[in-house]
């Protein structure tokens, strides 16, 4: 099922490693380099976290529900007072993705959690507000009290075309996409981000019963003073 949903999905570990080695040429090492990631909160998500974590150390926490980046530039400008940058250059790879379920009877939004005995959704965000779009019932006013769960809902919704409605791979792939686009719109406005060197992979998260893959996106690093992003292979 992974194969046909993702057909360049790979095994997360086999994906962290070559995020490192193709930065490695670049000058991006552990011991310069913080490491940013933005995922889900839902705790499936330490399946990327932790071999980041193996990877490079402590990483910079960015996600919100679904993956979803709210940090802002306050959240970017905190991440650059904590960078290495002793040599006088600041280095920085950002994991940024949103994450999908594949269960045991191969249904797409849903996992078989550990210690359940029935199955729930994933990205359970995702799903809901799927859900919501199905019924005709979305609420876009911003709730103080939900307040990730409605800044998720307005931001997806300025990514779907009126009326329609993403099944779940397609839905996926728009925060996806929504997620490197505000990254990138968010630095960009950010005085000295551009002096830094930094590698951003995009993707999904897969977790399925025989474990967690990646489907690779969007991954390029851009090196202070290059004229444009180099892309790279994983």
């Amino acid at each position: 099922m992974v194969a046909e949903f993702f057909p360049d999905a790979i095994r997360i570990e086999q994906y962290v490693k070559r995020t490192y080695d193709a930065v490695l040429p670049y000058g991006l090492v552990s011991e310069k380099t913080l490491a940013m990631i933005g995922v889900c909160r839902d705790e499936l998500t330490d399946a990327l976290s932790e071999p980041v974590r193996a990877v490079w150390g402590p990483p910079f926490e960015m996600g919100s529900m679904a993956g979803m980046l709210f940090l802002g530039a306050a959240g970017l400008r905190a991440a650059m007072a904590h960078a290495p940058g002793a040599d006088g250059r600041q280095r920085f790879v950002i994991y940024a993705m949103p994450h999908v379920g594949i269960d045991s009877d191969g249904v797409i939004g849903s996992v078989n959690r550990p210690g359940q005995d029935r199955k729930t959704t994933a990205c359970g965000a995702l799903m809901a507000f799927r859900g919501e779009l199905v019924e005709r019932r979305v609420h876009g006013d911003l709730n103080p009290y939900d307040l990730e769960m409605s800044l998720m809902r307005q931001r997806l919704l300025r990514a779907i075309p009126y009326g329609e409605i993403p099944g779940v791979v397609e839905l996926t792939r728009i925060a996806r996409d929504a997620i490197l686009e505000d990254l990138r719109h968010t630095a960009e406005k950010l005085p000295g981000w551009d002096e830094a060197d930094v590698a951003i992979f995009s993707g999904i998260q897969i977790h399925t019963p025989d474990g967690d893959f990646v489907a690779p996106g969007h991954s390029s690093v851009q090196l202070a003073g290059a004229p444009e992003a180099a892309t790279l292979a994983i």
